[in-house]
C-alpha cells in the first residue's frame, strides 16, 4: 500500500514536471511581436521670418499756383471765389491791392509757384514781370496771342446770336474800339458776317473820336456795342452816347452793370464758374493756348436776373 502511494505520488510529479514542460516550451515558441518603431517627429516648419516694409513715401505735394486778383473788383473776385471752389487743394490766392510788386515776387519765391493765374489786365502786367514762370490770364484784355488764358468776352458769335434771338430787328450794328481792342473789332465783324448782320466797326484814339464816330454811325444802325475799353469811353462820352441813342431807339449791349441800369437794353457778362473749369484745364495741360468761355450770363431790360445761355 505504501509502495503504491509512493507510486503515485511519484507518477503525480511526473505529470507536474511535464505540464511544467509543455508550458515552458509553448512559450519559447511563440515569437515575441516585433517592436513597433515610434514615428520620426514631425519638426515644424520653421516661420518665415516676417520683413516689416516701410510704407512708400508719399510724393511731395505739388507747388501751389497763386491767384493774383483785385478783390475790389467784382467781375474778379467772382472768379477768384470760383477757382477756389474748383480747385480747393491747390490756390494760392494774393490779393495784389495788399501787394507791392518787390514783396509780390518774394511771396512767390518762398511759396516755389511755378504757375500763376491773373485776373484782370493789373494782375497780368504784375505777372510778366516774374521770370520763368506759366501765366494763364482770365478777364484781361492786354494779353497777346502768345499768352495762354480765357479771353474776357465771351465769343462774339454767341453774344450776336443771343442779342439776335431777343431783338430780331437787330440788323445793323456799330462799335468803336482802340488799338488794344482791334481783335475783338475783327471777331465782332466776322461774326455779324455769318449771322447776316452788317457791322460798321471803326477804330478811334480818344473819346472825341469815339464821339464824331458814333453820330457818323448812328443814323445807319439798329444797335451799338459798349466795349468795355477806358482809352475811347470816358464818363462823359458814354451818358452823349446813351442820351442820343435813346432819342433814335437805338439798342445797346453792354457788359458794365451801371450802364445796364443807365438804359443799356442787353446786358452780357461772364460765368464765373465756367470760367474758372477752363482755367482748370489750362492749369492740368500746358499745351493748351487759348480756352474759351462756352457759357456766359446775359439779362435783358425789364430782367431782374441774369440767364445761363450756353454755346
Amino acid at each position: 500500500m505504501q509502495a503504491f502511494k509512493r507510486a503515485s505520488s511519484t507518477a503525480l510529479r511526473a505529470v507536474v514536471f511535464a505540464c511544467l514542460f509543455i508550458l515552458t516550451a509553448c512559450q519559447t515558441l511563440v515569437p515575441e511581436p516585433a517592436p513597433v518603431e515610434a514615428p520620426e517627429p514631425v519638426l515644424p516648419v520653421p516661420a518665415k521670418p516676417v520683413v516689416v516694409k516701410p510704407p512708400p513715401a508719399k510724393p511731395a505735394p505739388p507747388p501751389p499756383i497763386a491767384v493774383l486778383f483785385n478783390s475790389d473788383i467784382a467781375t474778379y473776385a467772382e472768379v477768384a471765389e470760383a477757382l477756389k471752389a474748383t480747385l480747393p487743394e491747390r490756390l494760392l490766392v494774393i490779393d495784389i491791392d495788399d501787394q507791392n510788386s518787390d514783396a509780390l515776387q518774394v511771396q512767390l519765391a518762398e511759396n516755389n509757384v511755378q504757375q500763376v493765374v491773373a485776373i484782370g489786365d493789373k494782375a497780368l502786367n504784375e505777372s510778366r514781370a516774374i521770370a520763368k514762370i506759366d501765366v494763364i490770364y482770365a478777364q484781361a484784355f492786354t494779353a497777346d496771342a502768345s499768352m495762354r488764358g480765357v479771353p474776357a468776352l465771351p465769343p462774339a458769335n454767341l453774344q450776336l446770336a443771343y442779342w439776335l434771338d431777343q431783338q430780331p430787328s437787330i440788323r445793323r450794328v456799330g462799335v468803336l474800339g482802340s488799338e488794344a481792342f482791334a481783335d475783338a473789332l475783327n471777331e465782332i465783324r466776322e461774326a455779324g458776317a455769318l449771322l447776316g448782320i452788317e457791322v460798321d466797326s471803326q477804330i478811334v484814339a480818344n473819346d472825341k473820336q469815339a464821339w464824331f464816330e458814333f453820330r457818323r454811325m448812328l443814323p445807319a444802325i439798329d444797335g451799338f456795342v459798349f466795349l468795355p475799353d477806358a482809352n475811347i469811353l470816358s464818363p462823359s462820352a458814354i451818358q452823349r452816347m446813351l442820351a442820343h441813342g435813346s432819342k433814335n431807339e437805338l439798342a445797346f449791349l453792354t457788359y458794365n452793370a451801371l450802364l445796364f441800369k443807365l438804359g443799356a437794353q442787353l446786358h452780357i457778362t461772364h460765368n464765373p464758374r465756367n470760367v474758372a473749369e477752363q482755367i482748370a484745364r489750362l492749369i492740368d495741360d500746358r499745351a493748351l493756348q487759348t480756352l474759351p468761355q462756352t457759357t456766359f450770363r446775359a439779362r435783358t431790360r425789364g430782367m431782374e436776373e441774369f440767364v445761363d445761355v450756353n454755346g
